[in-house]
């Protein structure tokens, strides 16, 4: 089967152009994040791969991972499938570099070598911790080279992988990240913390295809 990427995409080219506009912006380190929105089959990921495509070609370093029907309860799995084999793939002197001091990340992702992570005796404070630490990680993978990364399928995440995503984008600013996501429209009327992903995006300036201020995809 031909990579759908590979193949040229009709009909859209103000989304297109926004796009390449969020990518340039994000190479000069003004970091954005692009919720494209629609109903089901109507070609959301399809943009999303060509978004990822056009950042390739811009040097950008780019992950991706998705959020499944049947895993709603596996706590910041499409985030792990994006990250993780990227850490994984590094040399060892590398992937020390990158993690130093950050002890929450061994949370989510092992062989690591770090020290394990204290006990803080409050479960929302260690959250917050394990947040702070992956968007200290996001900072560094982008320090050495742009990074785009997509959550496919948004309306399956988790809850846990939602606010996550939210606390990443809120300190992307003055970083060279694209933060991609795509979601159903009938599937997130059921899922409060899209909407204030939503919100994020919205307050950034970002495109968000499918809501009443941006063109529909």
């Amino acid at each position: 089967m031909a990579d759908s990427a590979a193949i040229p995409l009709v009909g859209r080219s103000i989304e297109l152009d926004r796009i390449r506009a969020a990518t340039e912006r994000a190479a000069a380190a003004a970091g954005s994040t692009l919720l494209l929105a629609g109903e089901e089959g109507i070609g959301k990921s399809r943009l999303a791969a060509e978004a990822l495509v056009l950042a390739r070609q811009r040097g950008f370093l780019t992950l991706k991972g998705t959020a499944y029907a049947l895993h709603t309860d596996l706590a910041y799995a499409p985030v792990i499938e994006a990250i993780g084999p990227f850490l994984a793939g590094l040399p060892a002197g590398h992937l020390s570099r990158l993690v130093r001091g950050l002890p929450d990340l061994s949370r989510l992702f092992g062989n690591l070598s770090l020290p394990p992570p204290s006990s803080l005796g409050d479960p929302a404070l260690e959250r917050t911790r394990l947040f702070e630490a992956v968007a200290r990680l996001v900072e560094r993978i982008a320090a050495e080279r742009p990074l785009a990364l997509w959550i496919d399928d948004l309306h399956w995440a988790d809850s846990a992988s939602l606010d996550l995503v939210h606390y990443v984008a809120r300190g992307l600013a003055d970083q060279p990240v694209l933060l991609l996501g795509t979601y159903r429209l009938d599937e997130a009327r059921a899922q409060p913390r899209l909407a204030l992903a939503r919100t994020v995006a919205a307050a950034s300036g970002t495109w968000r295809g499918g809501d009443a201020h941006s063109a529909p995809i």
